[in-house]
């Protein structure tokens, strides 16, 4: 983004799901005379979603602290402009067209000064509004940048060349999900999924993962330490590093759930070391520490052999005891017994 402390550069939200006014949500979120009535009003009347609020009140702190810094862009004020995708796939496109055209319904009696244009756009929250956002975008070469849309799609350089975001691509996710299936010893599990890009994309990239297991741009010179000392970078599909922390739901003494951290995975390290259970922390159902077998078929014992159930996976199948005079030692034979 470009701009001076006296012009500043325009960054434009989208807040998916508010179901508020345009007008109501810029007077509601810049916090400009709005009593606690008008508040609960937005709430109850509006059904504001508190969490896409909250994404808007923390892009406005992280821009405050950017403008403040005289590290991270010296010399350099960034400003914005918050809309309200209203979780409606058509509102988010509409809006993104005006952004690029510099059209606002600001003009009134005392202005008639033509807005400046955007430098990039920071939403959406869905996968599927997203999708729609960027590849009308892309042509343009102003930047999307999403902070909550995961769909491992959107990391296709070619047909979202200005697609970047700040959350972990499902790409990862869903090799972490294979690695924990593999991990504990199942071939045999069931998915549920949304009916939507998030949820087909995301069940599709497992499922690819799990047969594996046996079950651009300028982004990528972007480097930083945070605070916390975390350090952000991305890699050569513009994603960030994905991180995530296993956590295993347990009840607790007053009766309600809570969370127990569990193990994690990180795809920095190296391939081997990148999931890590601990397993003694785990609670499984009945508050039972013992792991729960989830396979189609058990193990075939010594003196019987596999014999797969035809137009059913592999890992579902009979075990067939031996014929008169064949006999077979080995766990799992999947080769005609041995002859006596």
């Amino acid at each position: 983004m470009n701009g001076s402390r006296s012009d500043p550069g325009w960054t434009s939200y989208f807040i998916n799901g508010s179901g508020a006014d345009l007008g109501r949500m810029s007077y509601f979120i810049n916090g400009s005379g709005v009593d606690p009535g008008s508040i609960n009003r937005l709430i109850s009347g509006y059904g504001l979603n508190l969490r896409e609020f909250k994404f808007a009140q923390t892009l406005i702190f992280a821009i405050e602290e950017i403008n403040n810094s005289t590290q991270l862009l010296p010399d350099i004020s960034l400003g914005y402009k918050i809309y309200d995708s209203c979780r409606s796939f058509a509102q988010t496109i509409l809006s993104g067209m005006a952004l690029m055209n510099g059209y606002e319904d600001t003009l009134s009696d005392t202005s008639c000064i033509r807005p400046q244009a955007v430098y990039a756009i920071v939403g959406d929250s869905a996968s599927s509004s997203t999708i729609g956002l960027a590849s009308v975008v892309g042509p343009f070469s102003l930047p999307v940048i999403s902070h909550f849309a995961t769909c491992a799609c959107l990391s296709d350089r070619k047909r979202y060349p200005s697609f970047f975001r700040t959350i972990s691509s499902d790409y990862y996710q869903s090799r972490a999900l294979a690695q924990l299936v593999k991990h504990f010893g199942w071939t045999w599990v069931g998915t549920v999924r949304s009916r939507n890009d998030y949820g087909n994309n995301g069940i599709a990239a497992f499922e690819e993962a799990a047969k594996e297991e046996g079950v651009l741009k300028y982004m990528r010179d972007v480097r930083f330490t945070v605070k916390t000392g975390e350090e952000i970078f991305f890699d050569e599909s513009g994603d960030p590093v994905a991180r995530y922390d296993l956590v295993n739901w347990q009840p607790a003494e007053n009766g309600r759930l809570q969370f127990e951290h569990v193990g994690l995975y990180d795809s920095s390290l190296p391939l081997e070391q990148r999931l890590q259970v601990n397993q003694e922390h785990i609670q499984w159902a009945e508050k039972n520490g013992q792991l729960p077998v989830s396979v189609c078929s058990e193990t075939c014992p010594p003196g019987t052999r596999k014999a797969v159930r035809k137009g059913q996976p592999v890992c579902c199948y009979d075990c067939i005891p031996c014929a008169e005079g064949e006999i077979s030692n080995v766990t799992d034979p999947v080769t005609p017994p041995v002859v006596n």
